[in-house]
């Protein structure tokens, strides 16, 4: 946003032309005129922040710069008034004189600090309580994630929030009838300790009648 304003004072002339952020801290850019001829030298300037127009209350502390370079009328500054920005209007306040050269003057009237069009980050925002916050799915309304407690099953294991398959956790009643086929034997993995007395009858052995 840009605050543009001409203001007489004694022998100089102030004419703010800067881009006032609402965050911490700022620049402000201006251009200073004395007797209407763009300044040349160091200036001392006082920034404050109020609560109006005129009269109203000072917020925050008043920042000082101590002789700031003005060419051709105009200046640059960097203001950081801490943590005042919390929505309500303020005004900018500016006092000025040459460098070490006595009193300040200070201009009429303040500059209004309007709210910027957008903002890379929202101060406010870092510590906002639950009653600040609209739309809040159904299960956080009280305040509290209502978390789901999970366990492992049979043949199952919970490490963290990673379930896996605990070692020796498929038993045979886990396994489908016909789900272990040859193509999922791996070859010479049925050794003789594997086959049980009495299980190779000649019925299985295509072809083949043998004896003892």
């Amino acid at each position: 946003m840009r605050a543009t304003r001409t203001v007489g004072m004694l022998f100089l002339l102030l004419c703010c032309m800067g881009s006032i952020l609402a965050q911490q801290p700022f620049t402000y850019q201006g251009m200073l005129k004395t007797s209407g001829i763009p300044a040349n030298g160091n200036y001392d300037f006082q920034f404050s922040l109020w609560t109006a127009v005129s009269g109203g209350s000072q917020v925050g502390s008043t920042v000082t710069r101590i002789g700031v370079s003005v060419g051709n009328g105009l200046f640059t500054t960097e203001l950081d008034f801490g943590s005042v920005w919390d929505g309500n209007e303020r005004y900018l306040q500016i006092a000025v004189r040459p460098s070490g050269s006595g009193s300040y003057t200070t201009l009429s009237p303040r500059v209004k600090v309007n709210r910027v069009p957008y903002s890379q980050l929202a101060f406010g925002a870092l510590s906002v309580p639950w009653s600040g916050i609209v739309g809040i799915p159904a299960g956080f309304a009280d305040g509290v994630d209502n978390d789901t407690a999970y366990s492992a099953g049979a043949g199952l294991q919970l490490v963290g929030n990673t379930f896996s398959i605990a070692s020796g956790g498929v038993v045979s009643a886990m396994l489908a009838d016909g789900s272990v086929t040859t193509t999922k034997i791996a070859d010479g993995a049925v050794t003789t300790a594997k086959i049980g007395d009495g299980q190779v009858t000649d019925a299985k052995i295509a072809s083949i009648s043998w004896s003892k």
